[in-house]
């Protein structure tokens, strides 16, 4: 009981931060309270492989 107690508690953390990560950064909106939460996330979307946008490609035009 205390392990799916334990892993309840994890997951809703997780998801708190991934909302906190999509609601402000990429709307460009203030963190608020949670400046240092903010960088943070930064620095880690920083050193994490990306996709990238499909916009930013160099690649010619298809003819």
């Amino acid at each position: 009981m205390l392990s799916i107690v334990v892993a309840m508690v994890v997951i809703v953390a997780v998801a708190a931060l991934v909302l906190y990560y999509v609601a402000y950064p990429h709307r460009e909106g203030s963190e608020g309270e949670g400046t240092w939460l903010g960088r943070a996330l930064g620095r880690a979307r920083g050193s994490m492989r990306t996709l990238g946008d499909p916009d930013d490609r160099d690649d010619p035009p298809a003819r």
